[in-house]
């Protein structure tokens, strides 16, 4: 996953079409590349700025589907519970593609990055979260659907 900010659609293609014209793009191996998708989205209200350094050997990259128009509820209940939440873990990212902004790729996705030790860490974690108050609840009445997946941080990465 790379994580890439513009200022606006246009801004993106331009430099997309300055990248692809050099020599040393892509700068992967490719070899390494499996799977390839392209998300467009903003970052959520509560977490306008991804947080970098080494946060974790391990990420829960949650990607949560919305029911439509529920964004700005799921936000303003986020924004009251995160900072309780955060005290187990922090969040790493946060972003959104609401149904009427972009119309490109996943609508109505929430897609939140957690960092986390290990996998024991994460464990704790997510037993922990059970007892907050609200968290669980907060997200509920909002989603039609959620999936989790643990990513490790390449080495170049600036999360890792």
């Amino acid at each position: 996953m790379h994580i890439w900010e513009y200022e606006s659609s246009a801004h993106r293609e331009s430099v997309r079409a300055e990248t692809l014209r050099q020599s040393w793009w892509p700068p992967l191996k490719v070899d390494k590349i499996l799977h390839q998708w392209t998300r467009l989205m903003r970052a959520a209200p509560f977490c306008p700025e991804p947080r970098t350094g080494n946060l974790g050997t391990v990420y829960d990259v949650r990607s949560d589907s919305l029911r439509t128009g529920k964004m700005p509820a799921l936000s303003e209940q986020w924004a009251k519970f995160l900072p309780e939440r955060e005290k187990l873990s922090p969040l790493a990212a946060a972003f959104a593609n609401p149904a009427g902004e972009f119309e490109s790729g996943v609508l109505n996705e929430f897609l939140h990055i957690w960092p986390y030790r290990d996998m024991n860490h994460w464990a704790e974690v997510q037993a922990a979260a059970e007892d907050l108050p609200g968290w669980r609840e907060c997200s509920a009445p909002f989603l039609s659907a959620q999936k989790s997946e643990i990513w490790y941080p390449a080495d170049y990465s600036p999360m890792h």
